[in-house]
């Protein structure tokens, strides 16, 4: 068995209290630590970068918004990306952050997005992960994720709680505690595993295959460090040694092959006010070191289906969100992709006629839409059917507004797949592609939406192409 040390130098050693509760260094400069990687026969470096963790939550950012044109709302700057990297001119993966909800999810949108992709420009590696068990049913093909012993989970949404870009944050600090990524596939050529570290916090125990090592991460301040393992393997496993917490913040799996790496950040029920709720600085660290040449903006659909939502709110959060994320990685272009075609059955029409002739799709009327919240109080039986939710339309165009606004790419998924009630063909399709919920497509829907964008976009790189010959 080959054993692996993992010493962070230059951290003082210090037993004050546990990072999460402590005052986060602020500094804008970014943290490096050396970290020395001892191998029986071969020594090696690891690279650590450090970003500084989030210690206060900032509500609303001001919105960096270009002058709207057709070529601003191209994504230019990741098709420049694409032929550098077809020239063999790139040397390093061209990167995509997809962050949006439930339907971005691993697994989902994202993970249909990124199989095209890699599967046409080279698979670099799945990108960003948050760390497993962070959600229910967090999956990602290619990856077998799990979760044993005493973890806490905590998220974006938790009061005065530091995560990053990953949105999740898992502690533990009993030895038993481990969670593993372990590929199903090829082999990864390395590791990086984010940690928070500071005062009071202990040490890791990280394995790749039979290869062992630990990583304190005890430092004087809080921070954000990245641990790279230039390790080729099969699975990572990593958990507490047993002399103190550990917080992890995600993990990442590379292969040092060029092509695309498509990190999915998907999470349930997700907003773009996540992103407003993370520190700006702590956020230009993570995206400074991610450097993405596409950000995918996929949110909303989970949100439409809630028949009090203040849709204004809800525009004006993405619009601060995509401001913050211009301003932070400027490289990038921005692809907002509208809220998928979905529909609901009222509570009173009974869940035992869902799939019944006579509560089939039918789009709501002028007047249904005026009165609706009336409506649906009294249980009116002209409701009691399959329907596009109230709030659907109107979050749609602000959406699409937004991205005009902001100069983003906007894709309307809702009118691709047939505009109100289109969900009900998807349903009804001889091979399904939506569930019976018409909420949630099936995985042939995902394939089939990613097709769509794959297409749009390679068409669109092709008429660059052919436009500066």
């Amino acid at each position: 068995m080959i054993a692996l040390g993992l010493a962070l130098s230059g951290c003082k050693q210090d037993g004050a209290p546990a990072a999460g509760s402590e005052t986060v260094n602020r500094s804008s400069k970014q943290d490096r630590l050396d970290v020395t990687l001892r191998r029986i026969d071969v020594p090696a470096k690891v690279a650590v970068e450090g970003a500084l963790a989030p210690s206060s939550l900032q509500p609303t950012v001001a919105p960096a918004a270009p002058p709207p044109s057709a070529s601003s709302r191209l994504p230019t700057a990741f098709f420049s990306a694409l032929g550098e990297h077809e020239k063999g001119a790139r040397q390093r993966p061209v990167t995509v952050l997809h962050l949006g909800d439930g339907i971005a999810a691993a697994g989902g949108l994202g993970t249909a997005l990124a199989e095209q992709l890699q599967r046409r420009f080279g698979d670099a590696g799945p990108g960003l992960l948050a760390p497993p068990g962070s959600y229910p049913r967090q999956r990602q093909p290619g990856l077998r994720m799990t979760r044993a012993g005493p973890w806490r989970t905590s998220s974006v949404d938790t009061p005065a709680t530091v995560v990053g870009l990953s949105g999740f944050r898992a502690d533990a600090e009993r030895a038993e505690a481990t969670m593993t990524v372990e590929v199903t596939g090829p082999v990864f050529d390395w590791a990086e595993i984010t940690f928070l570290t500071g005062p009071g916090q202990g040490t890791a125990s990280i394995a790749v295959d039979q290869a062992k090592g630990t990583a304190s991460t005890r430092t004087l301040e809080a921070k954000v460090v990245r641990v790279r393992v230039p390790v080729k393997g099969r699975r990572l496993t990593l958990g507490p040694k047993g002399d103190g917490p550990i917080a992890v913040l995600g993990v990442e799996l590379g292969r040092g092959e060029r092509g695309i790496r498509y990190a999915t950040l998907g999470r349930p029920a997700a907003t773009p006010a996540a992103l407003l709720r993370m520190d700006k600085v702590a956020l230009a660290n993570e995206l400074a070191h991610m450097r993405p040449e596409l950000i995918v903006l996929s949110y909303g659909t989970q949100a439409s289906l809630d028949d009090r939502l203040d849709v204004a709110a809800y525009a004006a959060s993405l619009k601060a969100a995509v401001g913050r994320l211009r301003s932070l990685a400027p490289q990038a272009s921005v692809l907002v992709i509208g809220p998928a075609n979905v529909a609901k059955l009222p509570a009173h029409a009974g869940s035992h006629v869902r799939d019944a002739p006579a509560t089939a799709c039918q789009p709501l009327s002028a007047a249904e839409r005026a009165g609706y919240q009336a409506l649906l109080k009294a249980a009116d039986p002209r409701l009691a059917r399959w329907h596009e939710p109230v709030r659907h339309a109107p979050l749609n165009r602000a959406l699409a507004t937004v991205a005009h606004e902001t100069g983003a790419m906007y894709w309307d998924w809702s009118r691709w797949m047939g505009g109100a009630c289109g969900i009900q063909a998807w349903v009804h399709a001889k091979e399904p592609l939506a569930r019976r919920d018409h909420a949630t497509l099936t995985s042939a829907g995902y394939e089939r939406t990613a097709r769509e964008i794959y297409r749009l976009l390679l068409d669109g790189y092709a008429r660059r192409g052919a436009a500066q010959r």
